[in-house]
């Protein structure tokens, strides 16, 4: 599992998020993200939402603050 924090564009808090991931899959995938894959090819066992995270530190709760 991955355990990972990052502040909130919205609220400035930080807001973390656990992945079930293996920590050396993670940082594979982290690197081919980091070098160019798009997130969805570079995690493919992650969802909408915890993509969303990684790329801004965004939470479906920051979604809906901003758009519901």
């Amino acid at each position: 599992m991955v355990h990972l924090c990052k502040p909130s564009p919205i609220s400035g808090e930080s807001t973390c998020m656990t992945f079930n991931v293996d920590p050396m899959v993670f940082d594979d995938c982290f690197v081919a993200w980091t070098e160019g894959s798009l997130i969805q090819d570079a995690f493919p066992m992650l969802n909408a939402d915890e993509r969303e995270f990684l790329m801004t530190g965004m939470t479906v709760a920051d979604w809906n603050r901003v758009w519901a």
